[in-house]
């Protein structure tokens, strides 16, 4: 008799060595966190430490395995979601991936120049940050490989 596969829908049930795995779904969200949706649907998921507001910064909340931030607005409502250690796109992970071969390999291309940011201490290594607004992502990178993945959804990307 063979066994029928099922499709997984949750995709925060799709595991590799207990970690959650994050999938991108431009202007939609990363796994089953999801843009425009209240936080408190997430909260257990997992541990999550709270962040308070900054002078340039919403309020966020932080997990680990993989290491994620989401930013909410007053409302409590998921605005945008970071990636630290893992984002799939397409089945890739864009983490440490080449900013070169993102864009060859994605069939995207970012928007404007680069910024070029020089704020960690003891570093003289700056980092580009990209803007692909056709998928709603800000790419950082450092010595050109992804080492951050930021999506928003469409309504506030570039706001």
């Amino acid at each position: 008799m063979q066994q029928k596969r099922q499709k997984v829908k949750n995709t925060l049930e799709l595991k590799k060595d207990d970690k959650m795995i994050a999938y991108l779904e431009p202007f939609t969200g990363i796994g089953e966190f999801k843009f425009g949706k209240k936080i408190d649907d997430f909260l257990h998921l997992g541990h999550f430490d709270v962040n308070p507001p900054e002078k340039y910064s919403s309020k966020s909340y932080t997990m680990q395995n993989p290491e994620i931030t989401i930013w909410v607005n007053e409302a409590n409502l998921i605005e945008t979601i970071g990636c630290y250690e893992e984002c799939l796109y397409k089945g890739r992970n864009m983490i440490e991936m080449k900013i070169d071969e993102f864009i060859a390999w994605s069939d995207t291309n970012y928007y404007g120049k680069p910024d070029i940011l020089d704020f960690e201490e003891n570093s003289d290594i700056p980092q580009k940050v990209y803007e692909f607004e056709d998928i709603g992502l800000q790419i950082w990178t450092k010595l050109n490989v992804i080492i951050t993945v930021i999506a928003s959804e469409y309504e506030s990307y570039g706001e």
